[in-house]
């Protein structure tokens, strides 16, 4: 096998793997990159040696390894937490037919950082970029959620001083949604629109800081599916707790 073969091969292979959201076993690799199963087994044990693929502990599966994690941590900030991410937005937008993004926060502002297009004909996406404030949202109201008690009493006193805003703005009725939002770990836009339904998890550091929020939404009339909100709320956290954990890992 030529020098630049193997190179080829190599980034095939962590391609799978990077996308498939999961972890995924030499079989399944084998399959996506078209190459005999001992090649791939051959090159995944050079790769999990370098630190560039982790195999889940007791099993014969594997996913991105920590040490490309770490030479991210020099890429700016939002575009690692894109690359980061994008695996596991696909992969919600493929057990669910539906929507995805990650946001994070620009001032007190809510952005979208990245997003993966719902693979239904009719559809709503948040395009990479858009800016919103941040308790009309249920990302936005996460990040409110987690905030210490000081800096969320300035956003809601600033809030509160704004005049012809749409919908009127209800500091009292919006901390009691915050504080379920804690509690939960996690927030529907159920109340927000007739037109997009969301939820929306956090993303968060060893500090419990919340960087970035993930977010799940679809049109109202068909999200959530009738009877798996329960079922859609619990893959959305299950979701950002893997992401979570695997961040604190990459960033000090």
């Amino acid at each position: 096998m030529s020098h630049v073969q193997s190179v080829e091969r190599t980034f095939a292979i962590l391609e799978a793997v990077a996308t498939s959201g999961e972890a995924v076993s030499t079989t399944e690799i084998a399959q996506q990159v078209g190459l005999p199963k001992s090649t791939v087994a051959r090159l995944l044990l050079t790769l999990q040696q370098e630190g560039a693929i982790d195999r889940v502990a007791g099993t014969r599966f594997f996913r991105i390894g920590p040490r490309l994690f770490s030479l991210m941590a020099g890429v700016p900030f939002p575009d690692y937490i894109r690359y980061f991410v994008r695996p596991f937005l696909q992969n919600l937008t493929d057990r669910t037919g539906e929507a995805s993004a990650v946001c994070l926060l620009d001032a007190n502002q809510l952005f979208v950082a990245d997003s993966v297009q719902s693979q239904y004909l009719v559809n709503v996406q948040d395009s990479v970029g858009d800016r919103s404030p941040l308790h009309l949202t249920s990302p936005g109201r996460v990040f409110l959620a987690f905030w210490p008690e000081a800096k969320l009493e300035q956003y809601l006193s600033e809030i509160a001083l704004q005049t012809g805003t749409e919908p009127p703005v209800n500091p009292a009725k919006l901390r009691i949604q915050l504080a379920e939002i804690r509690e939960r770990g996690y927030a529907w836009s159920l109340e927000d629109s007739t037109e997009i339904t969301g939820i929306a998890a956090p993303i968060q550091l060893q500090t419990e800081a919340v960087v970035a929020c993930l977010n799940l939404f679809g049109p109202a009339f068909r999200f959530p599916p009738e009877g798996k909100q329960t079922y859609i709320a619990r893959i959305v956290l299950e979701t950002s707790q893997e992401i979570s954990s695997r961040l604190q890992k990459t960033i000090p």
